[in-house]
């Protein structure tokens, strides 16, 4: 008996048994870890959600649905993260994903897909189709009183008509704990060029949000473009360390570097964004500039050229081009770029004017937004056409030509599993 306890491995049946409970406890380890892992991961999104860091947010979700795919809850938190963030096209794909879930089976009753299509049907830029129904939603108050105000907001934002600038006002009165409406005025004054109201705006919601990196990326674009950039500096500092792999802070701090004549850390700085993001577009063209600020248009004209690439048809890309080019005498290629550029500007013109004239004429169908939309592409304005296919979607979200022309836009993106997905979805309609 002594020599059964001390040596389990000379008796098979022992064997089989210690084994066994090995794998049991294993399994149970592996399993706790997993459901461990994934209540981090949730409690993570939940704690950005609550400092309205939303495109952090729905960083976490998708972590979450890379293990847990099946979970619809998480699908739709990750739809909502991503229109809150400002993302249209994940918001469409993660709602459309949970939109056909429910037409397989029962949802849970707690999941209100038809506020979330309201909400992003509003941000998608048909707000008159929805608007009745988030203002009775507004009313009603709790949760979903305020995303719909949010949605209402940032909808009335596009249109920029004096409704919307009313009910954004109305909205920020007393609404402390929330930062979308604050972001949207903070926009609306920038783009104003009312830089010392949207700098005192800045610092008052960084009361509140000390962390949003949305509110001070604004402060310090304001500072900037005030010519205060030392103190745009210590703000993109701050940006940076807090968030380091966020391009859009460490661009615009290589820019900052750069008018200070701090060459060198401008470089290390670019280098280091493409690095991680080689596609990047600003800073692509940021590090083309830098090189004609020293004086080395050779080795700006690589820069150069995948800027025009990953930002076709952008004539900030056309004209540092030209510049790295004629700095080098290469006169010949500079003034065929320069032809290219002046071409591809008036197509561009032509398309914006027929898009002008169609949309002052009411709502536009899905066929005429896509139709608008592949014109839009063939001028490389793909930005602009990606957000006619999108609200296309929603108009009509079977819609075969939309389907097809989003998954050629994301292929050509390099995003392939993006455009895999809508060709999925494609071939499931049929």
């Amino acid at each position: 008996m002594k020599a059964f306890l001390t040596s389990p491995f000379r008796h098979p049946l022992a064997s089989v048994v210690v084994v066994a409970l090995a794998l049991a406890v294993g399994w149970a380890s592996f399993s706790f870890g997993k459901r461990l892992w994934r209540s981090q991961r949730l409690n993570a999104a939940e704690a950005a959600l609550l400092a309205q860091d939303f495109d952090r947010a729905l960083a976490e979700y998708e972590l979450v649905l890379e293990q847990w795919p099946d979970r619809i809850d998480v699908r739709l938190e990750a739809a909502q993260a991503a229109r809150r963030a400002e993302q249209l096209d994940k918001a469409e794909m993660y709602l459309a994903q949970v939109e056909q879930a429910a037409s397989r089976r029962r949802l849970p009753a707690d999941l209100d897909l038809a506020l979330e299509r309201a909400c992003l049907r509003a941000q998608q830029g048909d707000i008159e189709e929805v608007l009745s129904y988030l203002h009775a939603k507004v009313r009603e108050g709790g949760p979903a009183g305020l995303l719909a105000q949010e949605a209402l907001v940032l909808g009335y934002a596009e249109l920029r008509q004096p409704d919307g600038i009313t009910f954004l006002e109305k909205s920020l009165q007393g609404a402390h704990h929330q930062l979308l409406p604050r972001l949207v005025k903070i926009r609306f004054l920038f783009s104003s060029q009312q830089y010392d109201n949207m700098i005192d705006d800045c610092r008052k919601a960084l009361t509140n949000f000390p962390e949003a990196y949305g509110v001070r990326l604004w402060l310090a674009k304001g500072l900037h473009h005030m010519g205060k950039t030392r103190e745009a500096v210590r703000e993109f500092q701050a940006l940076v360390q807090m968030y380091p792999d966020r391009a859009e802070a460490a661009v615009d701090l290589a820019s900052c570097r750069a008018e200070l004549h701090q060459f060198d850390q401008a470089q290390v700085l670019l280098d280091q964004v493409l690095a991680k993001h080689p596609k990047d577009y600003s800073a692509l063209l940021e590090r083309a500039r830098l090189t004609l600020r020293i004086g080395k248009p050779e080795e700006g004209e690589p820069f150069a050229r995948r800027a025009l690439e990953a930002g076709p048809g952008n004539r900030e890309a056309f004209t540092t081009l030209v510049q790295v080019l004629q700095e080098q005498q290469k006169d010949e290629e500079a003034a065929a770029v320069k032809k290219q550029q002046d071409e591809t500007e008036r197509a561009q013109g032509l398309v914006a004017r027929d898009l002008d004239s169609a949309t002052s004429k009411g709502v536009l169908t899905a066929d005429a937004r896509v139709e608008l939309a592949t014109r839009l592409m063939k001028v490389k304005r793909e930005e602009e056409a990606f957000q006619l296919l999108i609200t296309a979607m929603s108009t009509n979200s079977r819609h075969r030509g939309a389907r097809q022309a989003l998954a050629e836009y994301f292929e050509r993106k390099g995003e392939p599993h993006r455009a895999a997905w809508h060709r999925r979805m494609m071939a499931n309609e049929e």
